[in-house]
């Protein structure tokens, strides 16, 4: 993935924001929509943070896989937590397999709070 841009993976990741604000205003009644957008959002998030890092950019949708290539730190743990969390939504909540999943606004709310969370505790954003 080296001809992506951080810009790039920015830009798209603002598309799922986008989404996850309008998910959200109608209380998330689309929760599996917004468990898939608030992971997709975290993992350009990361993806854009890794460019700006200089580090290559692996093809994969693990949150936990990615963030390997950052240093350990409390927040990084943090962001391994929510990204095994995070991780389970980028095609069990768009694809049946099997049991169809169903994810509640409860679930989508969580995965919201913690995909505008993952910017920040990876350093691409300054509190």
């Amino acid at each position: 993935m080296r001809n992506e841009s951080a810009e790039g993976f920015m830009r798209m990741a603002e598309e799922d924001y986008n989404a996850l604000q309008d998910l959200k205003f109608f209380d998330f009644r689309s929760a599996n929509a917004a468990c898939y957008h608030a992971q997709q959002y975290a993992e350009k998030m990361i993806k854009a943070k890794l460019i700006l890092m200089g580090k290559d950019v692996e093809f994969t949708h693990n949150l936990v896989r990615l963030l390997d290539d950052f240093e350990d730190s409390s927040e990084i743990e943090i962001a391994r937590e929510y990204g095994l969390i995070l991780t389970n939504y980028e095609s069990r909540s768009r694809y049946p397999r099997g049991k169809t999943i169903i994810y509640s606004p409860e679930d989508a709310e969580e995965a919201y709070h913690m995909a505008l969370e993952m910017p920040y505790l990876i350093g691409l954003y300054l509190r």
